[in-house]
């Protein structure tokens, strides 16, 4: 939520956040910079912003900054699935597909751990040169 529309009681999780799992908060933190950026008005000054966010993005210490795309996979999860009778198994739901977990399925092609490790590899190479051709396209502007 946005901290403009945060209520008392959220507010305290938020504070509890920050002190419980840093990291947690500090993605939080990162989401706010964000989105102002990208509200901002001014061309010159958003990028500036946003090239000062990404230098930030690759030092705060999270390992993968994915906190939307992860919102957005389990939004998709739930809308999908039309609603869950029993929670458990809609958080088995998205634990499973959030997750680097391979469920073996007979008759079918089973990667080894190291084959599963290189497909890895290349898909976050594929993914950073994205971004790359993402951040050069917003300097082209």
């Amino acid at each position: 939520m946005n901290p403009e529309n945060l209520s008392e009681k959220l507010r305290d999780k938020l504070k509890t956040i920050e002190t419980s799992h840093p990291d947690i908060y500090i993605a939080y933190q990162m989401k706010e910079e964000l989105r102002v950026i990208l509200h901002m008005k001014c061309r010159e000054v958003a990028e500036k912003e946003l090239d000062q966010w990404f230098e930030k993005e690759a030092v705060c210490g999270i390992e993968h900054f994915s906190c939307e795309a992860t919102n957005t996979t389990i939004k998709s999860l739930i809308a999908t699935a039309r609603g869950f009778h029993n929670l458990d198994k809609m958080f088995a739901l998205i634990y499973l597909r959030c997750s680097d977990l391979t469920v073996p399925l007979n008759n079918r092609y089973q990667p080894s751990q190291k084959k599963i490790a290189e497909l890895r590899e290349l898909q976050n190479a594929r993914k950073e040169a994205s971004m790359e051709k993402k951040r050069e396209s917003i300097h082209a502007f």
